[in-house]
């Protein structure tokens, strides 16, 4: 039988912050296969749940490299030797792309985030509660984090901005952390983290901010080409796209969306 293991580690890039390694390995003789794959942290903990059966039946340990969409862009600019990267948003994939930073006809939505309103103790969560909260108020910071960016927007559509003092986390993950603790008592998150993590919160309307479209691509600096486009299908499979239905996050359904 193969065995599975999980662990965590930090490693830091030269002048850049800090990412967390999330290792995935499935040991067998001869293994040589491994993936590198940049994801952002709001989307980890669900490719983590995914990965297991690819890597059973490819053989292949896979590295996941967890950190803010705008971090791991740096890294790859940097020439980080990251095998695929998922960010949360459209925007810096298609700059790879658009700066030739990526394997020609990988770029791929795999799948679209929503965001919540959390708290561990203030109820009802609605949108009145949103627009008569005072006090710090967490959301991931807008210039690294797309989930950031769109709860940045919520604010602004709500005529919130002067009114609530923002705690910005370096990444959504964190952010989450904060209201978690209760360091923070009201905030903006993904959705899929409090599914995830079995809690519930206000689902704000897509109206208030602008989707957010998540895309994949093949950095050129991939070691493995082939193995990372066969990560790229699965991803995009329908059986793994009902699963991310179920934590949080919409499905691709068709061809067209996928581009």
């Amino acid at each position: 039988m193969l065995g599975f293991s999980a662990s965590l580690k930090q490693l830091c890039w030269p002048s850049l912050a800090c990412l967390v390694f999330s290792v995935i390995s499935f040991q067998s003789i001869g293994q040589t296969n491994t993936l590198r794959i940049a994801v952002a942290s709001s989307f980890t903990p669900v490719l983590e749940k995914v990965a297991p059966a690819f890597s059973d039946k490819h053989q292949v340990k896979l590295e996941f490299i967890s950190a803010s969409s705008g971090t791991l862009f740096q890294q790859i600019m940097y020439g980080a030797p990251f095998d695929l990267f998922l960010s949360a948003d459209s925007k810096r994939p298609e700059t790879l792309v658009n700066n030739q930073r990526v394997i020609s006809n990988s770029l791929y939505t795999y799948t679209q985030g929503q965001l919540a309103l959390f708290s561990q103790e203030l109820k009802p969560l609605n949108q009145g509660l949103l627009e008569n909260y005072v006090g710090k108020f967490a959301i991931a910071n807008p210039k690294t984090a797309p989930y950031g960016t769109a709860a940045k927007q919520v604010i602004s559509k709500l005529n919130l901005t002067d009114k609530l003092p923002l705690i910005t986390g370096q990444n959504v993950a964190q952010t989450y952390q904060q209201l978690q603790s209760g360091s923070v008592a009201l905030g903006i998150v993904s959705l899929g983290q409090l599914t995830l993590n079995s809690q519930s919160g206000w689902l704000i309307p897509q109206r208030y901010y602008a989707p957010i479209l998540q895309k994949m691509v093949i950095p050129k600096q991939s070691r493995n080409v082939q193995l990372s486009r066969e990560f790229q299908q699965y991803i995009l499979s329908q059986e793994v796209q009902n699963q991310f239905s179920h934590w949080g996050f919409k499905p691709i359904v068709n061809d067209r969306e996928r581009s």
